[in-house]
């Protein structure tokens, strides 16, 4: 099956060609741990659950929150008989009229789940990426580079090169809309899994218009990159608090979680989802996340920056130590992404290659999950 873009697709999935999200996510691995897995690959034992933060202002020239959907027909009508789907200038819940605003009432899963949508039908976007991890008395730095071609394409390509030592990572996690791709390259050590983003739609089935909004399409869709990284906090973790502020001038929302006890709701309804309530067996999960989100028209619900945290008990002192971090920084919207950007092309050196997919698939069809259409009253 050749990608098609969200623009040209209602052929077989409905509505959307969703070439992939992916994964990230990103897709980042199973659970999403690209920092995690980073420092396994360059320390041997490192910790679960690891992503992104950013001090930086943000940079680049918006023209507002424009988030796209796709304008192909849809082979499905809707009850009031349309047919055609039409371009989406907000996403679910939160809309970019509460941006300036800044309330502090504002639930912090409603604006995970809003950040969940814009990274899976927004924009374009283009940012730098500066990691930190800091374990066993030692500090990692990983630079790279994200690129995400938006609007539902899941064309993603995210890039970081992190050293420890003797060791150099190179880790890169790219899709075509098609398949993705999760790269963790160790001096001369290829590990290589992909994911069928066709298999994933096809178990979603059939997308109508009013699907669009729905929170729950957004996060099974969210594979790799960004979304795939907010998928897996805002399962991993219970959200507390969404404090408006500013982080060098550039205004954002703080939020903080703990681990959760109990599933969101909604929630995905994939295995990986699953997976995130499980213990750790490792001990080195973070307990804790800082995550800031973006409060601007010109990148809303963009994740500036992650900050994981660990308990750390000595002489009776309990504090809590910062273990990673990944932020996103000098960020733009690119005039234009090329195909060419988001091929992959498969090393003769590769003897295997794991295919992730089953564990992106979602238990039952997202029709089972649509609330009915209740006759109007006369």
């Amino acid at each position: 099956m050749t990608s098609t873009g969200i623009r040209g697709i209602p052929r077989k999935y409905g509505f959307f060609g969703l070439g992939g999200y992916w994964a990230f996510l990103v897709v980042l691995l199973p659970c999403c741990y690209f920092g995690g897995v980073s420092l396994v690959a360059a320390n041997k034992q490192v910790g679960e659950g690891v992503e992104s933060a950013s001090k930086s202002p943000v940079e680049g020239s918006g023209d507002g929150n424009r988030t796209a959907a796709p304008s192909a027909t849809s082979p499905q009508k809707e009850e009031d008989g349309e047919n055609d789907i039409k371009e989406r200038r907000t996403g679910p819940a939160v809309s970019s009229s509460v941006l300036a605003g800044g309330s502090s009432e504002l639930d912090p899963e409603v604006v995970i789940r809003r950040a969940i949508w814009q990274a899976v039908w927004g924009e374009p976007v283009s940012a730098r990426v500066r990691q930190r991890i800091a374990m066993y008395g030692r500090e990692l730095v990983g630079v790279g580079s994200y690129h995400h071609a938006g609007e539902g394409s899941a064309k993603v390509k995210w890039q970081m090169r992190l050293a420890a030592g003797d060791a150099v990572t190179n880790f890169l996690q790219i899709s075509d809309g098609r398949l993705l791709w999760t790269s963790q390259q160790v001096n001369e050590t290829i590990e290589l899994s992909r994911l069928d983003l066709g298999r994933i739609r096809e178990q979603i089935g059939p997308v109508r218009q009013s699907d669009l909004s729905n929170p729950l399409l957004a996060m099974e869709l969210a594979i790799g990159g960004q979304a795939e990284l907010l998928r897996n906090v805002y399962h991993r973790y219970r959200w507390d608090s969404a404090i408006p502020t500013k982080i060098d001038q550039y205004p954002v929302w703080i939020l903080s979680g703990e681990i959760r006890q109990t599933a969101p709701v909604p929630s995905a309804r994939a295995p990986i989802d699953q997976a995130m309530l499980q213990p750790s067996v490792s001990g080195l999960l973070p307990q804790r996340v800082r995550l800031a989100i973006g409060r601007t028209e010109q990148f809303p619900f963009f994740p500036h920056r992650i900050e994981y945290f660990r308990q750390k008990v000595e002489k009776n002192q309990v504090t809590w130590e910062m273990v990673n971090s990944v932020e996103f920084f000098e960020v733009s919207k690119p005039k234009e992404l090329g195909a060419e950007i988001f091929q992959y092309e498969v090393r003769d050196s590769v003897e295997l290659i794991q295919d992730d997919t089953v564990k992106y698939l979602p238990s039952s069809p997202l029709h089972l999950t649509r609330q009915p259409v209740l006759p109007v009253q006369r």
